[in-house]
């Protein structure tokens, strides 16, 4: 999550790849508030702004480009591709909760290919749980998933998917079975 910069070019990030990030909230002088030269991936620019009070999520001048590819921001880049310009649906960006609302169009939309193979989001939730992973710095979790993880947690497993579906006692049920059924994963 980048935030509140305030150099003369690129506010959040300068000649930087970004991936699975969101950049909100900076402000920048001449050129990108959100971010000058480099890519961005599967990213959420949104509300940076030159210091005149002019949204400016991206820039690029002379030589540098700024390549965006499944972000969600406005205006819509010159460089890139399945980008989009609908408002991301924050939880509460006022109170820095930038989390997504079951409604965001950022939900399932971004490209696997540009997500890490086993990374996770900031909450440390596995990076995909959809069809497709999420644009921006956090994965959504339904509300049923929210309750699994924590119960993952009470028994100190990892919420990051790799445990989802093993058998941590053996008893022949893996944990989401164990779950449902409401049994423990760990045999006691």
């Amino acid at each position: 999550m980048i935030s509140n910069a305030a150099p003369l070019w690129g506010g959040g990030a300068y000649g930087s790849t970004l991936n699975n990030c969101t950049v909100v909230g900076n402000y920048g002088g001449q050129q990108g508030a959100g971010i000058y030269g480099g890519s961005a991936y599967n990213s959420i620019l949104f509300d940076n702004y030159k210091f005149g009070g002019v949204i400016e999520n991206f820039g690029a001048r002379y030589w540098w480009e700024v390549t965006l590819a499944y972000c969600c921001t406005t205006p819509m880049p010159g460089n890139g591709w399945a980008n989009f310009t609908d408002a991301p649906q924050f939880v509460n960006p006022a109170a820095g909760n930038f989390r997504l609302q079951p409604p965001s169009p950022c939900i399932d939309v971004g490209n696997n290919g540009y997500a890490y193979a086993g990374s996770t989001d900031l909450d440390g939730n596995r990076r995909i749980m959809g069809t497709a992973v999420d644009v921006g710095a956090y994965e959504f979790v339904p509300a049923n998933l929210a309750a699994f993880n924590q119960w993952l947690q009470s028994y100190n497993l990892p919420v990051d998917g790799s445990a989802d579906f093993s058998d941590s006692d053996n008893d022949g049920l893996n944990n989401w079975q164990e779950y449902i059924a409401g049994t423990a994963p760990t045999g006691r």
